[in-house]
């Protein structure tokens, strides 16, 4: 059927969404293949009038595929022919709650599927997970199991407010700061990347 997908990708996030999106849609520029991207936090219409036009593989995040596989009494997208199954990041969809949605999807698709899953580690819900969803499966490992890599060292701080976050942020950047050199901070959200790329520039830093 013309708008009955072949491959599904599910990620945690929208932002991780969209990037595999590009991906596929680079890839597959010269191909009859075609991709739909669907995330919370984004117009629903747009992206059910992009599944209505059809599309051989879906990327999205959890929450929104449910919401869109339920639409019109789940008409409007039919997961029986999806051969090829993706979970990245499996380990942060768990951690944020995913799981009974992606039991709900995977319990719709085929059981013959070929499905691959990616986690940076393999705490025991992953582990569970893995059991459950895969069949004779290979295992592919780098590093060890849930264990940070020993050439770096870890110095965790737990602060109890933004504020203090940042003002402790300013502290560390004071001391480590040098333009030749490279910095890298991670936070959880889009907002809050753009929040502190702003409060950096105004710090003087370069972001």
């Amino acid at each position: 059927h013309v708008r009955d997908p072949i491959g599904l990708i599910m990620v945690p996030a929208r932002e991780l969404a969209l990037q595999i999106y590009i991906c596929v849609r680079t890839l597959s520029k010269n191909t009859r293949v075609r991709a739909t991207c669907v995330y919370g936090g984004a117009s629903i219409k747009d992206q059910i009038s992009s599944l209505k036009g059809g599309c051989e593989i879906i990327v999205g995040t959890p929450g929104r595929l449910i919401d869109v596989l339920t639409i019109n009494g789940g008409r409007l997208v039919n997961l029986k022919w999806v051969t090829y199954v993706v979970l990245d990041e499996a380990d942060r969809m768990l951690d944020m709650g995913f799981q009974p949605q992606i039991s709900s999807i995977l319990n719709n698709i085929r059981p013959d599927r070929q499905t691959l899953l990616f986690s940076a580690t393999f705490p025991q819900n992953v582990e569970m997970l893995a059991r459950k969803v895969l069949q004779s499966p290979i295992e592919i490992s780098s590093g060890g199991r849930s264990v940070a890599s020993n050439t770096i060292t870890q110095i965790v701080e737990v602060l109890d407010n933004e504020k203090k976050c940042f003002l402790r942020l300013l502290q560390i950047l004071g001391h480590w700061y040098n333009e030749n050199d490279n910095i890298l901070i991670f936070v959880d959200t889009q907002k809050r990347c753009d929040e502190l790329f702003h409060k950096l520039g105004r710090s003087g830093y370069q972001v």
